[in-house]
């Protein structure tokens, strides 16, 4: 992310209203990961637009244009929380060779299992994609790892409330899906590894996490 903001600031693209130099690698990563939450949130509704002259659903050109197309930084940030997802899903490859799948449909809980392992299997096992480990560290300032860890876990407890307020019930679908969604992906991230070193192998994942996941 600094590397970016440099070489932003050196061709003189920096453009981004989220990208404050001034605050700390944590707030920047929720920041990114909200706008990346919201430009997904944007793309599917664009994506499945109802027409309410013929009453058909289907992409809206027009839609994209106004809410993603003239913000690059959004698309940026949609990027960044794939990358952040994906590197979840890799860090799960163990929990689901041993999940059950438990649709009531025997031929469709295989072919699920089958395709997510399959999906896992093909993640980088190691942090190229995403470096969490840098994150919620201590240093020389008076706010710790687990402080911060805490605010931004607090955080988007308050975006998933908002999601609730949403007058829109397409929008607050996708929102409370997506809420889900990504706050698993940061439960695995970051919960993970403490849990593993108190003696707990594998996650703890509700259904539901995993399914928004």
């Amino acid at each position: 992310m600094k590397e970016h903001g440099r070489h932003q600031a050196l061709d003189g693209t920096a453009n981004d209203p989220l990208d404050f130099e001034d605050e700390c690698l944590e707030k920047r990563v929720f920041y990114r990961v909200i706008s990346g939450m919201h430009a997904s949130i944007s793309t599917h509704l664009c994506w499945d637009y109802l027409n309410q002259t013929t009453g058909n659903w289907g992409p809206n050109l027009a839609c994209y244009e106004r809410r993603l197309h003239e913000y690059p930084e959004r698309i940026s940030n949609l990027y960044f929380n794939y990358a952040l997802v994906l590197r979840a899903v890799g860090k799960l490859r163990d929990y689901v060779q041993d999940y059950t799948f438990c649709s009531g449909d025997p031929i469709e809980d295989r072919r699920t299992k089958q395709m997510v392992i399959t999906l896992a299997d093909n993640i980088p096992a190691g942090p190229q994609i995403f470096d969490e480990s840098i994150m919620f560290q201590d240093n020389d300032s008076s706010v710790t790892g687990i402080s911060l860890k805490e605010d931004f876990r607090n955080r988007f407890r308050n975006v998933s409330r908002i999601m609730d307020c949403v007058g829109c019930d397409k929008c607050r679908l996708w929102g409370k899906l997506q809420t889900a969604g990504y706050g698993t992906a940061l439960k695995v991230l970051f919960e993970l590894g403490q849990e593993q070193s108190e003696g707990q192998s594998k996650p703890l994942l509700r259904r539901t996490e995993l399914v928004a996941l």
